[in-house]
Formats: structure tokens, sequence, C-alpha cells
């Protein structure tokens, strides 16, 4: 989790945000002892006007377009509304709670508008009604990864910063 949040950290510091954080854009590469994860495909990523403050270029994708992956979008993407660096955390909390649970928390029906319907307006079904039983998973975790699914940005972490803090806490909570 550090890692990957890291990652995503330093892209919103530079002013990117991805949109399309799930399991296949990232790469765990093993070097000896280093291991090191690789964010790949951003082929939408999206510059904010820090990334211009800073020159960096980057061709800007067209607007009026639903741009991402369904099953991973944030609500306010999947409405079509602007975006911050919290709708990579949505994403972000969709990527751990399939690592967890094994499950997506709106899977998809093959009609990707009831998805997106289903992130923007229902909330996610807990660990438990996944097959987690109380001793597979913290209720720490449980709440780490729920807070970032939260339909609105403002009641998600405020940055994959402070989501790596409460993890590290967390973590050594449980130790």
């Amino acid at each position: 989790l550090v890692p990957v949040a890291g990652a995503f950290q330093a892209a919103h510091d530079r002013g990117f945000i991805h949109r399309d954080i799930k399991p296949d854009n990232l790469f765990l590469h093993r070097s000896g002892d280093e291991e090191r994860v690789i964010v790949l495909d951003l082929g939408i990523v999206k510059r904010t006007p820090a990334a211009q403050s800073l020159g960096v270029g980057l061709r800007p994708t067209a607007t009026g377009y639903l741009l991402g992956t369904p099953a991973f979008m944030s609500p306010e993407q999947a409405a079509g509304d602007p975006i911050d660096a919290r709708t990579d955390i949505y994403s972000f909390g969709v990527t751990l709670y399939r690592a967890i649970t094994g499950r997506l928390p709106f899977p998809p029906t093959g009609d990707a508008f009831v998805v997106l319907t289903k992130h923007l307006y229902e909330v996610p079904p807990g660990f438990a009604s996944q097959g987690l039983g109380p001793g597979d998973c913290p209720p720490e975790v449980e709440q780490l990864v729920m807070r970032t699914l939260a339909k609105r940005p403002e009641d998600r972490y405020a940055s994959m910063r402070e989501l790596a803090e409460f993890e590290d806490q967390t973590r050594a909570g449980l130790s």
C-alpha cells in the first residue's frame, strides 16, 4: 500500500491525476531484495494547473468524454464532474477492496452504465458480505478501504500521503 500510494502522491505533487488506477496498471518489479511499484498506462492522465505551471508537456484529453475503466471509476468521474487527486484515491480504494476480498465492490454486469450508477449511488458491500470473517481482516483495514470509497471526495482521504500515514499508524497498532 505505502509504495503504491507514494507513487501516486509523487504524480499528484507534480500535477497529474492518473484516472485509471486498477490492478492491470500496477506492476511489481523485484530486483534482488528491492521491490518497486511501476505505474503503467498513462494514456488518460489529466494534467492539472500545477503541472501546467511546471511547464510539463502533455497533450490534453478531449472534454466531454467518459474515460477510464467503469469498475474502478470514482463517482465524480462517472458523473463527468470535475476531478482532483481524490478520484485516484477512490480508484485505488477499489483496487484495495479487490485485493483484500477477491471481488470488486460493483462487478461488471455487461452494462457499464449499471456499474457507473452503483459507483454513484450505492454503498460498497462490507467485507463480511464478501466472505471475509472477523479474523481475516482487521476492522481498521476495512475502515481505511471504505473511507477511500466514500461517494463524496471531501469524505475521502485528502491525499495519498494521508492515506499512507493512516495505513502506517494502523500497521503499527496491529503489530
